[in-house]
């Protein structure tokens, strides 16, 4: 068990009905805790009673919410909410909980801490507001392509009004972890009268301008179209509107707006580029006339000036810490606290000058909230932000800037127990199909669950920051490893002894292969080091080394949420007979990249295959290890036939768009490749000709993985759900990569936040009794390659609407039926090719069409 720390007294317990974290995913999803449950988690929200003298510290995950003495961090009441709380909003009466996983709102009376009131709020929800009269919630959603503003009835839950607009878009950074890094976002900013709004119109993703709401109406107000909005502030009265905008490169200007008619009361320009984003916020002082706004560039910060009408660059040195910003001020608005990557600084607005400097590791979602006293600021603390970092322990910094030139972190505080096994990142299950393995990272420990009691049967503690399992076949030993910088080695494990088998020279790694019959792992470190393990118990070395440099950090589809951010990397692949090793190399900008074919047994090169680029995300081989295909970022996918040094590429498959993840299907010897967003592929291995494209009707999440199943069934795993048999199955919140064992024909899907870990077994899709629900309808199209005409037939399954589309995309047929069969004529159709979609109840089948 881990030791706690706890600041904790007496203080009594408020729950509701509605707040038993009883999120009901599908019944085929099995959920099963690593550990003890959870009080409190990564902390998402902090914010001070108006009189100063309370505390409330919402949790993420476990959806408590804390009260706090400010001043002596005694615990005065435990506010048990709903899981998924994004953001919250405190009033002089009421505190509000926005829930995203559960999508319920909550409004807590801050006198006796009770729920006054809780309702179902819509997908996607990001921000929460109030009106001045606390009469309507405003709240903001986000589904990356979009954004949105519901109003409901604080009273009652009813929608008031549903805005089209604003973009409250997301903001990330490339260390996300799901479910363990807070949301910033663009948000919209609401007047502290309460009764307007300022958020961002788009005209598309890259073009935007500010606009101003009706709080009560959701109308729109106002627009300054042909300028694109950076940031925004009101004043504390809400008289005045600040906006900083573009109106030409690298020309920004900074208004200063007038709420009563929208009149410009004056402006300042800068001539330059000062590389702002919208997720950042300013700081104002002397009664509005000083503006502080940090950037991203060379240039620290901006002072602007209104009585003289100028401005003045503070060029700060940030090295790592150049970033996003985050900032919030003193009670008397005299220091501005700006919260970077890997510091935390203080500048003084009365003298323009940085004071005291701290080192930490945040995340640009903290939350920060200055007390009182004017001396404290609290500061929310992610626990697992870099694997690098030491500190993995989710709480509250307090720091104390009572001296401005000597700022220190006067202690972490941690409200609530922490969970026994904390942040899940990779998962597997036993040889025997009875055990789970899960591997914590934050509390670096592995947990061994029983599936059949669902309880846990003992808790590892290891004390490196270990991120993958990998089992070795044919055995019941796994390998743990981790690519941080202090992750020294790797470990062979046996979780059914519960004991090390080896400790292995293998550090930093963050790719494992193991060859098919267990008797070799081998692994790749982040700086390009490929090794290989012999497996003979304790007596597991490293018995070869070489360098492939092949690393590349790949970004893929930078998705910006949290929720759904993964950060895919170059890996590489060992075919199925366990022959070969294939491996990207990655030369430089200036010269091109290829393919190394790699023999397991002399460890050596035997030919090396150009392609156009080595950020590969899989290796796709058929069954008989002769071909693979290569995915890779957005280029044409290679098809390689593997004959060791007469290896070459025999087929290109023309698509530039991102994917993932592919797997061979022995049911009918083809290659499955998963599209980014969309649908997956369906490939022939031998001519690499597209025989199908299965549209899924997924436009607002990225599909990661995708497995096949014993009876040749796709799976995809989604950001926060699988889809199966045409169907999408809930998982409680984001996830990290599933392990698919074709053995078990199971899914092992950890979820880092909430702590848990998901099975899926495909037997059981269909009814409570089981049965198998194949992915694919019995559709027909034929004859095809077609002249004149041909038939559609889906059999006993009724289709509502048929499209045809040419090779470039454009739309040539389209009539909606309501019918298992029709004959649709083709004589008009130029030769070529065509897709077919057609619309079913639930869900969309595409074929590919000849007409000759």
């Amino acid at each position: 068990m881990k030791n706690f720390t706890f600041l904790v007294s007496v203080f009594f317990v408020i729950s509701s009905i509605s707040a038993q974290h009883n999120y009901q995913p599908d019944y085929m999803i099995q959920q099963f805790e690593p550990g003890s449950p959870i009080e409190g988690d990564l902390v998402s929200g902090i914010d001070l009673s108006f009189d100063g003298t309370k505390l409330f510290v919402s949790h993420r995950h476990s959806g408590n919410v804390f009260v706090l003495d400010a001043d002596t961090y005694d615990t005065i009441a435990v506010i048990n909410a709903a899981r998924g709380i994004i953001d919250t909003h405190l009033t002089d009466s009421c505190l509000y909980l926005c829930c995203r996983d559960t999508r319920q709102l909550f409004i807590i009376d801050v006198t006796d801490y009770s729920i006054k009131n809780s309702f179902q709020i819509d997908n996607d929800a990001i921000q929460v507001e109030v009106t001045a009269d606390e009469e309507l919630v405003i709240v903001g959603f986000n589904s990356f392509h979009d954004g949105w503003v519901t109003a409901y009835n604080a009273n009652t839950g009813e929608v008031v009004y549903q805005t089209d607009e604003p973009m409250i878009d997301a903001h990330g950074t490339t260390n996300n972890i799901p479910g363990r890094t807070l949301l910033a976002y663009y948000p919209i900013e609401m007047s502290p009268k309460g009764n307007q709004f300022i958020a961002r119109i788009t005209d598309d993703f890259f073009h935007n301008y500010p606009g101003l709401f009706d709080a009560y109406t959701g109308e729109l107000i106002r627009t300054i179209k042909h300028e694109a909005l950076k940031v925004t502030q009101y004043s504390p009265t809400g008289d005045t509107l600040y906006i900083l905008s573009v109106s030409q490169v690298p020309e920004r200007t900074l208004r200063r707006i007038d709420c009563s008619d929208f009149s410009t009361i004056d402006s300042i320009v800068i001539n330059e580029s000062i590389g702002i984003v919208m997720c950042q916020n300013m700081a104002l002082y002397n009664n509005g006339s000083t503006v502080f706004i940090p950037t991203r560039s060379e240039i620290g910060y901006v002072v602007f000036d209104f009585l003289s009408n100028s401005y003045q660059n503070f060029y700060v040195n940030l090295g790592q810490a150049r970033g996003d910003t985050k900032i919030e001020q003193s009670p008397d608005k005299r220091f501005v606290f700006i919260q970077h990557s890997y510091t935390y600084q203080v500048f003084d607005l009365e003298t323009n000058e940085l004071r005291g400097e701290f080192p930490t590791r945040l995340t640009l979602g903290s939350r920060l909230c200055a007390a009182a006293d004017g001396e404290r600021l609290f500061v929310s603390k992610p626990g697992y932000v870099s694997r690098n970092y030491d500190e993995t322990q989710e709480g509250v910094l307090v720091m104390d800037y009572s001296d401005p030139d000597d700022v220190f972190k006067d202690t972490l505080l941690i409200s609530a127990e922490l969970p026994e096994a904390d942040q899940p990142s990779s998962a597997t299950i036993s040889r025997d199909g009875k055990k789970l393995y899960s591997l914590n990272t934050i509390s670096t420990s592995l947990s061994i669950i029983d599936i059949a009691s669902q309880s846990v049967d003992t808790i590892v503690n290891f004390p490196l920051l270990f991120e993958k399992i990998t089992p070795v076949p044919k055995t019941d030993l796994i390998l743990l490893t981790g690519p941080g910088l202090k992750v020294s080695q790797s470990i062979l494990y046996n979780p059914v002894l519960c004991e090390v088998v080896a400790e292995i020279d293998a550090p930093r790694t963050y790719a494992v292969q193991a060859s098919p019959d267990g008797k070799y792992l081998f692994t790749l470190t982040g700086t390009g080091y490929l090794r290989k393990i012999v497996v003979d118990g304790e007596n597991s070395e490293v018995v070869d080394m070489r360098l492939v440099n092949l690393f590349r950090r790949c970004t893929g589809a930078n998705k910006a949420l949290e929720d759904i951010y993964e950060n895919p990397s170059s890996t590489f692949g060992i075919s199925p007979d366990g022959k070969y090793i294939l491996a990207a190399v990655y030369y430089g900008a200036q010269d091109e990249s290829s393919i190394e074919v790699i023999l397991t047994e002399t460890f050596k090169t035997v030919v090396k295959i150009p392609v156009e680029d080595a950020c590969i995300f899989d290796y796709v081989f058929t069954d008989d290890s002769k071909r693979v295909c290569v995915l890779m970022d957005n280029v044409a996918k290679p098809i390689i036939y593997l004959d060791s040094a007469n290896s070459y590429v025999e087929n290109i498959i023309p698509h530039d768009d991102y994917m993932y993840s592919g797997q061979y299907n022995p049911s009918d010897n083809m290659f499955y490749l998963l599209n980014n967003e969309y649908d997956y592929w369906i490939v022939d291995p031998l001519s690499g000709d597209v025989v199908d494209v299965v549209n899924i009707d997924v436009y607002n999440y990225v599909m990661w993985q995708l497995a096949i199943d014993e009876d040749g069934n796709v799976i995809i795993r989604r950001n926060s759900d699988l889809y199966y048999a045409g169907n999408f199955y809930a998982l409680p919140a984001a996830s990290r990569p599933m392990y698919f064992d074709i053995g078990h024909n199971t899914c092992v899907i950890p979820i880092p936040g909430p702590d848990l870990v998901c099975l899926f077994n495909p037997l059981h899709v269909g009814n409570p009794d089981g049965g198998i629900v194949k992915h694919h309808i019995n559709l027909k199209v034929y004859p095809n390659p077609a002249v004149n005409q041909i038939t559609i037939d889906a059999k006993e399954d009724i289709f509502t609407r048929i499209e045809i589309l040419d090779a470039q995309g454009k739309l040539i047929y389209s009539r909606n039926f309501n019918n298992f069969k029709t004959t649709i004529g083709t004589e008009n159709f130029n030769s070529g090719i065509y897709f077919i979609k057609v619309h079913f109840n639930k869900h969309i089948e595409s074929r590919k069409l000849i007409v000759q």
